[in-house]
């Protein structure tokens, strides 16, 4: 376990994972590497059953809820063979992003020989990516709030009207992410974005904007800011 002080330093922490004293979602990001029962070191062995090891799974997926940020990332390392009965156990608590595989391609179970074996030989491990599902800091919600911003979508229609071209036109122009800030302020859209400055001088290329690139954007970050609060 780690954490960054005031120093901008990481901090470790040795001990029990379960015991930390660590905040509630204090972890943007989570790189976990449990025991993968019976498969190699002291530490695989401890565990008396598959049942006990299951069980122990349970508690430290809740313990990592409990420490992810809302829009933090699990990422969950896992055997080949086993991984799918851990995956039950999270999808409980995190919405499953990825379900990637590592293929390792110098290790050691590859000079094995093959004939003395019953199954194919293990050259991969499993990394399951999860996140917390909902947005619970509310980010998404301000995008996606109609009443919100009225003054910078009007703007961005404005100089729209400006360039006498329909709004189908308009986008083919700008190219589809223009759909995010535009025709925001005549009817009842989702997803608004601030356009990029690339996005912005192609706007220029065809009709003068009225207001810098940095003045608006800031009169964005003002006004989203406020909304936050």
């Amino acid at each position: 376990m780690g954490e960054v002080n005031k120093r901008g330093l990481w901090k470790a922490h040795h001990g029990d994972f379960t015991q930390n004293n660590l905040p509630d979602g204090c972890a943007k990001v989570i790189i976990a590497d449990p025991p993968y029962f019976r498969t190699k070191g002291k530490f695989d062995f401890i565990w008396a059953t598959w049942e006990d090891y299951l069980a122990d799974v349970e508690i430290w997926a809740k313990e990592c809820c409990r420490l992810l940020a809302d829009n933090g990332t699990l990422f969950w390392w896992g055997s080949a063979k086993r991984i799918a009965y851990s995956q039950v156990i999270l999808d409980k608590h995190f919405d499953l992003l990825n379900s990637l595989v590592w293929e390792k391609i110098d290790c050691q179970t590859r000079k094995n020989r093959k004939e003395d074996m019953r199954s194919f030989i293990p050259v991969t491990e499993r990394i399951l990516m999860y996140h917390k599902g909902e947005d619970r800091s509310g980010l998404s919600r301000i995008d996606d709030d109609p009443k919100l911003f009225q003054p910078i979508k009007k703007y961005f229609d404005d100089w729209h009207d400006s360039t006498g071209l329909s709004l189908k036109d308009a986008v083919q122009r700008l190219g589809s992410s223009s759909s995010h800030f535009l025709g925001f302020s005549k009817r009842p859209k989702t997803q608004f974005a601030f356009p990029t400055r690339e996005k912005w001088e192609a706007m220029e290329a065809i009709a003068p904007t009225r207001q810098s690139y940095e003045e608006m954007r800031q009169s964005y970050e003002e006004m989203r800011q406020s909304y936050e609060e």
